[in-house]
């Protein structure tokens, strides 16, 4: 079946996401196809994104931050898909995210994660991946470590999620246990693996290595 017609701003709102995903690697967000397209209102973005949904252009999750994908891709970027489909051997119109295991410990494994705070790290965390595009899949808090299972787009480093997820909660954790501003929370290193049976033995060498030599680069 043929798909229905676009107006002109529905067109170049596909076209922009469309480049976005080929040059960044993940979706827009709202207020980025605004900008690219010379339309302040948001309202009025979404509405044309609702639209290309409705047509059968893309698909997005709702009340997620980045998760717009094209099924339906425009006639003049075609070929470029199905060469970029080839080499990454992908379906027609999926885009790869990587699931990566990340965990960090606190700065000589102090045990900051007791119970009153928890909950709170757990929101922040699930904020920040929302506002990322991220997928947190599990989140564990020990008293001086955190490990997390998420999905991130290819181009995101599990350096910078770790540094990411680590200043979202720099604030947090500081005013709640009344910490001094210049006090460091971040023991050395940090763990990744898309190996997620590795991941306890990999927590326990970072562990053990906070007092010796650092393991990467997380701070």
């Amino acid at each position: 079946m043929d798909s229905k017609p676009l107006t002109n701003r529905q067109y170049k709102v596909l076209q922009y996401i469309d480049k976005h995903l080929h040059t960044k690697g993940f979706p827009p967000t709202l207020q980025e196809i605004g900008v690219a397209i010379g339309l302040a209102n948001v309202n009025a973005v979404r509405g044309h994104v609702l639209a290309l949904e409705k047509k059968g252009y893309i698909t997005k999750a709702p009340d997620r931050a980045r998760s717009i994908q094209i099924i339906k891709p425009l006639s003049t970027m075609s070929r470029l898909k199905r060469k970029m489909h080839k080499i990454l051997k992908t379906d027609k119109g999926v885009y790869h995210q990587v699931v990566y295991a990340l965990a960090w410990v606190t700065y000589l494994k102090k045990p900051y994660f007791e119970k009153t705070i928890r909950d709170r790290v757990i929101k922040t965390l699930r904020a920040e991946c929302l506002k990322r595009g991220w997928e947190l899949i599990k989140t564990e808090i020990a008293p001086d470590h955190i490990s997390i299972v998420v999905k991130v787009w290819p181009n995101h480093s599990p350096q910078l999620v770790v540094r990411r997820c680590q200043h979202a909660l720099k604030n947090l954790i500081k005013q709640t246990l009344d910490l001094q501003s210049d006090r460091r929370l971040w023991g050395k290193g940090y763990v990744a693996t898309t190996s997620l049976d590795l991941l306890p033995q990999m927590i326990d060498r970072l562990q053990n290595n906070q007092f010796s030599k650092s393991i990467g680069d997380g701070k």
